[in-house]
């Protein structure tokens, strides 16, 4: 076999298992995708969403109706802005909607800056799986709902993803 039908070969092979392959005239490289878990184990309406740092603490939406309301932690309560959403889609992801019908908006991840949800869109960047571990991922970056520490008004942001870091793990209630 000659080294360009070799090279083809390899470049399908790659693509088939889920990776991006980047190739020229001159070198190609192998860029894996976002390491994006099995598919979703939850979906349903009026969840709350628990830090296991300290399960007292939930998931909150800013007060509002208004694009761009900051995702932070506080102490749980029966506030509507800690009823959370997670839609059923087909490719068995979820779309995590909140009270006002907004979802949390996947597209602008910083580590240590909370982020906001916005009109949903069902394109990759505002879908999500809860993994079995309590991860919640994003299927666009592969990165994974963070909190800095369990305390009202923490951040919750995107980062890479460890199922060992207990400020990346979740538990619903509802």
């Amino acid at each position: 076999m000659s080294r360009i039908r070799i090279s083809a070969l390899v470049v399908a092979l790659l693509a088939a298992t889920g990776a991006v392959v980047a190739a020229s005239s001159t070198a190609s490289a192998v860029v894996p995708l976002a390491a994006v878990a099995t598919p979703t184990t939850v979906h349903g309406t009026g969840f709350q969403v628990h830090s296991m740092i300290d399960t007292s603490f939930c998931v909150d939406v800013a007060a509002g109706a208004a694009e761009g309301r900051r995702v932070t932690l506080s102490q749980c309560t029966a506030a509507a802005s800690q009823r959370w959403g997670l839609t059923w889609n087909t490719d068995q992801t979820n779309t995590l909607v909140e009270a006002q019908g907004m979802c949390v908006d996947g597209r602008h991840p910083q580590a240590g800056v909370a982020a906001t949800v916005g009109y949903c869109r069902f394109a990759d960047p505002w879908r999500y799986v809860f993994t079995a571990e309590g991860l919640i991922q994003n299927v666009k970056t592969g990165q994974c709902l963070t909190i800095p520490r369990a305390a009202s008004g923490a951040a919750v942001y995107f980062d890479v993803c460890d199922a060992t870091r207990t400020a990346q793990l979740w538990k619903l209630s509802a």
